[in-house]
């Protein structure tokens, strides 16, 4: 009887809380519309139907099977494939903060099923990317001068995270840098959205009691504002450089405070490879245990 009372709950809360954004949402989660992807109802509206989706699969897979048998297990585990299918292309759509949470759930392996660590794992290597031309407007925005005036170059993408992405490049002395450049709408909408994450997960946790991971969206919405001040991650950067500028191995890139603000970072250029790139290790010889 309470858990179908909780059930009824939560499909009030989901019909209440989605219901300003819901026919928006539901027309952007199947069109991927870019045009709509930006406009908060309809983050809000695919974001509750998603977590409403996977929470009513959840209810409705398990709901006479036996709990602990070989059938309960495994149709556990399509469940919570389907559910992280879902998830995960809800965070690529809404973007920012999403795929910042998701990366969080790739990394909790110790914690979390592995049908949710391994799908969103993606996110640990690429996210949904900005087209340079916007990253350019925020480069207009932020100094008032047009990109060109700023840089003779800058055009190779060098990565892409779930708040900013990286372009090489030049400054009109010719020195080659890293300039990593917020995407668009992630301030604008990053508090929304956190309030979106935090009413998710309590109405999630409401239904099923032991889902206890409201500490995850505390923890993200305590470093947001950090996260979205490049000028903070400047001086974090110098202050790291500083602490270890007796150890000749670890360095710290430059920052070039002229072409810094809070949502454009520029920074000496400097090559390398990733941790775990193995073929990169090999290539240049690098001890092996030590890294």
């Amino acid at each position: 009887m309470a858990a179908s009372s909780r059930s009824r709950r939560l499909l009030k809360l989901g019909l209440s809380t989605a219901a300003v954004g819901t026919l928006g949402g539901g027309y952007a989660h199947v069109k991927d519309t870019p045009w709509w992807s930006s406009l908060p109802p309809v983050r809000f509206g695919r974001a509750a139907i998603a977590v409403l989706l996977a929470s009513a699969d959840y209810k409705w897979s398990l709901r006479n099977l036996e709990y602990g048998t070989d059938e309960y297990r495994s149709t556990m585990k399509e469940v919570h494939q389907r559910s992280a299918l879902r998830l995960r292309r809800m965070c690529s759509l809404n973007g920012g903060l999403f795929v910042k949470v998701g990366q969080h759930i790739a990394s909790l392996d110790y914690l979390l099923p592995r049908e949710y660590v391994s799908t969103f794992k993606v996110f640990h290597s690429s996210a949904p990317s900005t087209p340079l031309l916007r990253l350019k407007r925020v480069i207009f925005e932020e100094f008032g001068v047009p990109a060109e005036e700023l840089f003779s170059e800058l055009g190779e993408q060098l990565g892409v995270a779930s708040l900013a992405q990286c372009h090489r490049g030049v400054l009109h002395d010719g020195r080659v840098v890293a300039v990593k450049i917020q995407h668009p709408d992630v301030r604008k909408n990053g508090y929304t959205d956190m309030s979106v994450i935090d009413l998710l997960v309590s109405g999630v946790s409401f239904v099923f009691p032991n889902f206890h991971f409201q500490w995850l969206a505390r923890e993200v919405r305590a470093n947001l504002p950090n996260e979205l001040d490049f000028q903070q991650e400047a001086r974090n950067q110098e202050k790291f450089s500083a602490m270890f500028k007796h150890l000749t191995f670890i360095k710290a890139p430059r920052v070039y405070w002229r072409y810094t603000s809070t949502r454009v970072l520029t920074m000496e250029f400097c090559d390398g490879g990733k941790l775990d790139d193995l073929d990169y290790i090999e290539k240049h010889q690098l001890p092996v245990d030590e890294v």
